[in-house]
């Protein structure tokens, strides 16, 4: 129960505190730039999800069973998502070449967005694993509050897709 409650009030306050920062960004972007910098994110999400290749409830499964397996676990996984992350992301480049109009920074930053964001669910999975669920509760909140404050406190003249997307990398890496 009390794992469950970490998971489930940082939950909720993550999504108030996101709805919150989605309500700035879209006060300080033209429609155009707001459609880009979801793009990015939903590209970036798209590569991260098809290269985690659902080792992420394996990984969870097979620490909880067996401490002992935990670094060769970690080490196998990141290899293998790394590897997934890398071939997809030749593939994104062929694509975006011939059907796709993001710039070379775009790319990169999608890029970026799946890699940093691999790792890091590679560690919230090993967390989740050894069924400490206070931690990656508490770097998810923190997350949050930092990226909201982020955006409250960037000057809005200032604010533009990449700016704003370079920062939000920042913040996960």
């Amino acid at each position: 129960v009390k794992n469950f409650s970490y998971l489930t009030v940082s939950s909720a306050l993550s999504q108030v505190i996101s709805l919150l920062t989605v309500l700035k960004i879209t006060s300080i972007l033209v429609p155009a730039d707001y459609g880009l910098y979801t793009f990015l994110m939903v590209q970036g999400t798209l590569l991260l999800t098809i290269g985690d290749l659902g080792t992420g409830n394996i990984i969870i499964r097979s620490i909880a069973r067996d401490h002992q397996r935990t670094n060769d676990l970690a080490f196998s996984a990141s290899i293998l998502r790394i590897a997934a992350l890398i071939f997809l992301s030749l593939l994104y480049v062929i694509y975006n070449a011939t059907l796709g109009s993001l710039t070379g920074t775009e790319v990169m930053m999608v890029f970026a967005f799946s890699f940093i964001n691999g790792l890091f669910k590679l560690f919230e999975n090993i967390y989740l694993g050894y069924q400490k669920m206070l931690t990656p509760s508490l770097i998810g909140l923190i997350y949050s509050i930092l990226w909201l404050s982020t955006v409250y406190a960037l000057p809005t003249e200032y604010i533009e897709v990449t700016a704003l997307f370079s920062a939000f990398l920042l913040l996960n890496g």
